[in-house]
């Protein structure tokens, strides 16, 4: 069964990440706290089913400023987007077994402080 996050990410994974990821755009520091530890355990230890391309790609999905009404949804969906990246890096095994999901990584953080001014 193919997953949104790849081809060998099963339904659950699939949903805990994405319902991980949504809560750090959260308003509620607390809940980022849970959400982002949760976050990186779980990629760490499903990181070779999990592709990190589709991940990214969820992740900026998920926190676009656009989806934001007032100015502080959008610095939460910012800061929700830096600490699902962030999480990724954390969960990182030391020896990776690709970088090619790297680049597009620094792209979308670069855009993230370039459409933020609050973060700069």
């Amino acid at each position: 069964m193919k997953g949104h996050f790849g081809p060998n990410a099963f339904p659950d994974l699939d949903y805990s990440i994405k319902r991980l990821v949504s809560g750090l755009g959260s308003d509620s520091a607390e809940c980022k706290e849970g959400y982002f530890l949760a976050l990186v355990l779980i990629i760490k230890q499903f990181w070779s089913l999990i592709s990190k391309e589709n991940l990214i790609k969820h992740i900026v999905e998920e926190t676009l400023n656009s989806k934001a009404l007032k100015k502080s949804e959008k610095s939460h969906f910012a800061v929700g987007r830096l600490l699902s990246f962030n999480a990724i890096v954390e969960a990182m095994p030391i020896e990776n077994d690709s970088d090619d999901w790297i680049d597009l990584l620094g792209k979308e953080l670069l855009s993230v402080f370039n459409h933020n001014e609050g973060l700069r």
